[in-house]
Formats: C-alpha cells, sequence, structure tokens
C-alpha cells in the first residue's frame, strides 16, 4: 500500500508539472526564452488615436470671395462668412467617415459694378479623413444652395461643394480647425443663366456629444 501511494503522488506531481508548462502557452502563446542571456525587446507601443466618432456640431467664421457671371460680365464679391454645422462621424482605427450639415451667412462684403446681395449657403456634404494622434485631416464632397440678387433680380444657385480641412481635439470632446471649400454653382432661371464660384476659407470649434 506505501508503494501504490508513492507512486500515485508521482503520478500527481507529473501532471501539475505539465499543466504549469503549458499555462503559458493558455495564456497568450509560448514563451520564447532569450538566446545566449540576451534581453527580449520591449514590446510595440502604438500611438494613441483621438475618438472622431458621434454625433458633433459648431461654430465657423472665414473670408469668402464670389466670382458671379453671365456670359457678358463678370462682378467679384468679397466679405466674411459666419454660421454653424452639425454632423456625424463613424470611425474605424485611422479612418474616419461622416455627413455634415453646414449653414453659412454673408456678414459682411463689397461688390464692384452692381448692386448685390445673397441668402444664407447651406450645403450637405461627405467626409473621408484620416486620424493621427489628436488630428483628422479630410477631403468633403457635397451640394450647395444659395441666392444672390443681382440689380434687384433674384438668381437660385445650385451645384456642388468640395474642399479639404484640417481638424485638432484640445480636449476629450471638443476641437478647434480651418477649412477650405469652394463650390461650383449655377442658376438655372429662364434668360441668361449666371454661374457663382464662391470660395471659403475658415477657421472652426466644434463639440462632439
Amino acid at each position: 500500500m506505501p508503494q501504490t501511494r508513492v507512486s500515485m503522488s508521482r503520478q500527481v506531481a507529473a501532471v501539475a508539472a505539465l499543466i504549469i508548462a503549458a499555462a503559458p502557452a493558455l495564456a497568450g502563446g509560448p514563451v520564447l526564452a532569450p538566446e545566449d542571456g540576451a534581453p527580449l525587446p520591449p514590446p510595440l507601443i502604438q500611438d494613441p488615436i483621438a475618438d472622431w466618432s458621434g454625433f458633433y456640431a459648431g461654430l465657423g467664421y472665414g473670408k469668402i470671395g464670389v466670382s458671379l457671371a453671365d456670359g457678358l460680365d463678370d462682378l467679384d464679391l468679397d466679405g466674411a462668412a459666419a454660421g454653424g454645422f452639425a454632423g456625424i462621424n463613424a470611425q474605424k482605427g485611422h479612418l474616419v467617415y461622416g455627413v455634415e450639415l453646414t449653414y453659412a451667412k454673408t456678414m459682411e462684403a463689397s461688390v464692384e459694378g452692381a448692386d448685390t446681395s445673397s441668402a444664407p449657403l447651406i450645403e450637405l456634404s461627405g467626409r473621408l479623413g484620416y486620424a493621427w494622434r489628436d488630428a483628422l485631416v479630410y477631403a468633403r464632397l457635397g451640394v450647395a444652395s444659395t441666392e444672390f440678387d443681382v440689380d434687384g433680380a433674384s438668381h437660385r444657385f445650385n451645384g456642388l461643394a468640395y474642399g479639404i480641412g484640417l481638424d485638432y481635439q484640445i480636449s476629450d470632446h471638443m476641437a478647434l480647425g480651418v477649412s477650405y471649400t469652394e463650390y461650383d454653382l449655377s442658376s438655372g432661371g429662364s434668360g441668361a443663366g449666371f454661374s457663382a464660384r464662391p470660395s471659403v476659407i475658415g477657421l472652426r470649434i466644434s463639440m462632439r456629444f
């Protein structure tokens, strides 16, 4: 009987030794010992990427330049524009994509050659960007609509909007940015049609919810 107990004890000890030896492999793969006593390389640490996903809204202010043409005369308008925007982003690693709605109004403007005023500009764009640390570089493409009154006649303009921008997170929920957008618009009214090519460079501040 004592001999049988000694044999069982040896078997239990052998099984325990096998479990201890296999534990590193079960936890995350085999652990390779360094050759010739060389130290293991340090673990690879990836740069943190800011979270840009979710709803956001903000305000913007910038300089606007507009070239109006009716096939005969060209009118150049320069001024300042201010407005707001709201959108939603989704994020997959470094890739950030979403949609944004923008509302902008010309605050002050001067024009050569005619009496001109403008209605608010409304833009709906898709955005595609690349996030790196706290920065987001993006391109935008969408549609826009506005209205210009030229010498008492009102003209509705519709067309494309495209541009680039850079946002930088200054906190977990707030970002500052700069953007440049160009518009290729035309009026579809009867008679001589107008074309308009506004361009806006501006600063923006946004809050993510």
